[in-house]
């Protein structure tokens, strides 16, 4: 061993022979270099003395005892070079003043060295690490399926992940993260991520997303950014403002709020559990983020509202206060009052809360709020030198309208989706046989319907607007993606009467089909806990060896599950796997919640999340062979036999509806 070192007068070792250990690892001599120096293992003595390269080829010949043991073994760098100040650099980032900057919650993750960076000053470090022989060696080897196994201890692998994650290599991120024990702690901010940007006279605000990679790299290493909040404060130039009157906003929100559809894919497709998404407070300015000035005007951005419905975000609390020490407007109104019938159809099926504007903002030629005094010089609105201009009195009477027809066959087709398939069951009981029109069914769910908000601020008024038609038939700008209802419109009592042969129970059955079509299999919960069936194959080995491999293809399934305290597949429960966590108290509770729809729960059955379907099936498929791959469905109801003489709905008491307002009998509205 003492060939391969040098050793200074005093008898220390002062640097390692890289000649002499290249011949042994030629030679084959791994024994030979796995032997300690001076208690030390020569691996670890080519790190203090600065030899990467050499340690790098130890470890790629499987040197035994190679061990990398984080950063704190290299030694520190001659300089740092130091940043200059960037053009878009914001003093406000150097202070973490955003909520969760951890990015995890658990205990027992590892903080870096520079933790509290700028993160632009860790990029480079990051960048200039990478480029060392030894950890582009380690990186490598977490690329590749051998892994790092044994070669590095979990404080090193934790701090890979961050190396890689500040990469902004997602998959190189997804592949550290697998061998990971802990997660690496980092004060992360909101304004690394996002820039808010508006101007002092103008009410709309941009969210510009900055830094995508790494941002896409920590999300696919499962760390939760999208939790990341910050204030931003209403305008500076109002001046009845509070002086801590501050909003607050996601960074999961400004994703969305930016219109970048392509980056909101990636995020969604790396950690669909983003929400529950947050229901704003009374007099939040979030609509500033859907606004934009358009030909001189200021108007609602469709795309990114279509983005924003999409996403699910509640944008029925969405509002803004464009009057001075006046009421907020919602984004009904705002649709309405800038008579963009695009968006009134985006937020027709949300239900809006009406606001005291909406009518006038309806039907009012002159809108009352023009006749408001200006104050303290200010305008009504906004800005002195840019008012935003409404619609003509045509435009917006024809906003309202499809926001109203909108609201309409959303309520429609609730109301087919709780309660269609029961009233065809009990219409075919009642029939005995006979056929049953379909223009009925649609009848008796228009009056089961709940009225919307809108059409309950317009009561006695609803006619002023132009004629809806038969709205409970199909729109024209509807999307052909979105839901459908049956578009039949009702017959007349002499066609119900005679009973023509095209409205028979066939008839009936394609009308609730597509009326439940919105929602043929609901979840269990409200957050999309669903139940799988496999269906072929069952029993193969193979499944379960996907099902219950917690570092593969499933394993943020796992993560979710055991991070939450609890098991994938504890002896009480009766299905095969669950992956939502769960206790037994609380499955006893589902299990009798859902008596009356009649689940099955066995062992072919996986309880998980609506949006996990796509995951599992694509796991059995990358891994299974086909002659054994197991197909997955969703489970629906299980109807059992009915009795000859039985009922099969039994109604107790009488049938509460709302008024007939905005139906089809509503003389007004046809």
């Amino acid at each position: 061993m003492e060939k391969l070192v040098h050793r200074g007068k005093d008898g220390q070792i002062v640097d390692v022979d890289d000649f002499q250990v290249a011949k042994a690892l030629l030679a084959g001599e791994a024994e030979l270099l796995s032997q300690e120096v001076d208690a030390e293992h020569l691996f670890d003595v080519c790190l203090r003395f600065g030899r990467q390269s050499t340690a790098a080829a130890m470890i790629s010949h499987g040197v035994p005892g190679c061990v990398f043991k984080g950063p704190g073994s290299l030694p520190p760098p001659a300089s740092t070079p130091a940043c200059g100040p960037a053009e878009d650099y914001d003093p406000f980032e150097d202070h973490p003043d955003c909520h969760n900057y951890w990015g995890t919650s658990r205990g027992r993750d590892l903080r870096m060295e520079d933790w509290d960076a700028h993160l632009r000053d860790a990029k480079n470090a990051a960048e200039r690490a990478a480029a060392m022989p030894l950890l582009r060696t380690l990186l490598e080897a977490c690329r590749s399926q051998a892994g790092c196994s044994g070669i590095v201890t979990d404080e090193a692998m934790a701090y890979l992940l961050d190396v890689a994650i500040l990469l902004g290599d997602a998959e190189l991120a997804r592949d550290c993260f697998k061998h990971c024990t802990c997660l690496p702690l980092r004060c992360w901010r909101f304004r690394a991520f996002c820039r808010i940007t508006g101007h002092e006279h103008e009410p709309s605000l941009r969210a510009e997303i900055r830094e995508k990679d790494i941002l896409i790299a920590a999300f696919a290493a499962g760390l939760k950014l999208g939790h990341l909040t910050v204030e931003y404060p209403e305008p500076p130039y109002d001046p009845w403002r509070q002086p801590d009157s501050c909003k607050h906003v996601s960074l999961a929100e400004a994703i969305v709020l930016s219109g970048d559809t392509e980056l909101w894919c990636r995020v969604e497709g790396l950690q669909p559990q983003l929400g529950p998404w947050p229901k704003h407070t009374k007099g939040n300015e979030m609509a500033r983020f859907l606004l934009e000035r358009c030909g001189g005007q200021v108007r609602l951005n469709s795309e990114r509202m279509q983005l924003a419905e999409r996403a699910g975000l509640a944008l029925g609390t969405f509002e803004l206060r464009p009057f001075r020490r006046f009421s907020t407007l919602s984004l009904l109104d705002l649709a309405i009052l800038f008579g963009q019938t695009d968006c009134c159809r985006l937020c027709g099926p949300m239900d809006i809360e009406a606001t005291i504007f909406t009518v006038q903002a309806s039907l009012e030629e002159r809108p009352a709020w023009e006749d408001y005094p200006c104050r303290r010089g200010h305008s009504t609105w906004y800005s002195t030198s840019r008012e935003i201009h409404t619609g003509r009195i045509s435009e917006r009477q024809a906003a309202a309208a499809e926001a109203l027809r909108a609201a309409l066959q959303a309520s429609f087709r609730r109301a087919a989706s709780f309660a269609g398939f029961g009233l065809f069951q009990t219409m075919r009981t009642w029939s005995r046989g006979k056929s049953v029109p379909a223009a009925m069914v649609n009848l008796v769910l228009t009056f089961a319907a709940h009225r919307p908000s809108l059409l309950q601020a317009l009561e006695g008024r609803a006619a002023e607007l132009p004629s809806l038609g038969p709205w409970w038939e199909k729109s024209e700008h509807q999307d052909p993606e979105s839901p459908q209802v049956a578009p039949t419109q009702p017959a007349s009592t002499a066609e119900k009467e005679s009973g023509p042969d095209q409205h028979s129970t066939s008839d009936l059955l394609v009308a609730i089909r597509n009326s439940k079509s919105e929602n043929p299999h609901p979840p269990l919960s409200g957050d999309g806990v669903v139940i799988f069936r496999i269906t072929r194959k069952a029993n193969a080995e193979e499944v379960d060896a996907i099902l219950f491999d917690a570092t593969g293809p499933l394993w943020s399934l796992h993560r979710r599950v055991l991070e939450a305290g609890c098991e994938v597949r504890p002896e009480w429960s009766p299905a095969r796997a669950l992956f939502v966590p769960l206790t037994q108290p609380q499955l006893q509770e589902l299990e009798q919640a859902q008596e009356g729809n009649l689940y099955e729960m066995g062992k072919l059955h996986l309880l998980a999340m609506e949006s996990d379907g796509e995951l599992i099936k694509d796991a059995f498929n990358h891994a299974i062979p086909r002659k054994v791959r197991p197909k997955l469905r969703r489970e629906t109801l299980r109807m059992d036999e009915e009795e000859e003489d039985e009922p099969l709905l039994v109604v107790e008491g009488g049938v509460q509806t709302d008024s007939s307002a905005g139906y089809p009998v509503y003389a007004g509205m046809a």
